[in-house]
């Protein structure tokens, strides 16, 4: 959703920073909403055409997170992001924001980067030694698998019967 919440133009403006340090840096920003017409304005002012690419709506999102390196979340709040637990599920290292359910989600220094709200500096430094730093993108990377682990539906079922089965068997 491309919602101001989410953080996209902050994300837009961060980008030049990212681009001189990594000049292949590529954006994708999947999903429409209120602010692409904003978002597409600033990628034109800034000359940001070749790093950053709209996909709008999609439906293949899983076959997007494999052909990325990180996901990125410059996100101002979020609940329990669904596209953070899917992210770590492809194995994809997270940096965002240190805001609501993301703390929930993200390891830092373990699946990812959380970074204090608003400190764009710290975002695009974490971000950046994650792509120069092929091995350490990796570790986090496998890390971020072994994570999305705690999302797993069979096991929530599998915990949530095993408490019922507990529960039944003091009150007997």
């Amino acid at each position: 959703r491309m919602y101001p919440v989410k953080g996209h133009r902050a994300m837009l403006r961060m980008m030049p920073d990212i681009v001189a340090r990594v000049p292949d840096a590529l954006l994708l920003l999947v999903g429409d909403g209120v602010e692409r017409e904003a978002c597409e304005r600033i990628v034109a002012e800034l000359g940001l055409d070749a790093n950053v690419l709209f996909l709008g709506q999609r439906g293949d999102v899983a076959q997007l997170l494999s052909a990325c390196e990180l996901t990125v979340m410059p996100s101002e709040s979020e609940g329990l992001p669904l596209s953070a637990v899917e992210s770590l599920a492809m194995g994809k290292p997270i940096v965002a924001y240190d805001v609501g359910g993301l703390k929930e989600v993200i390891d830092d220094g373990v699946s990812g980067r959380l970074v204090r709200h608003g400190d764009t500096s710290s975002f695009v430094d974490s971000l950046v030694s994650l792509l120069e730093d092929e091995g350490r993108l990796a570790d986090f990377a496998a890390r971020a698998y072994q994570a999305a682990e705690r999302f797993d539906v069979e096991r929530h079922v599998r915990l949530l019967i095993e408490c019922y089965r507990e529960q039944g068997a003091t009150r007997a």
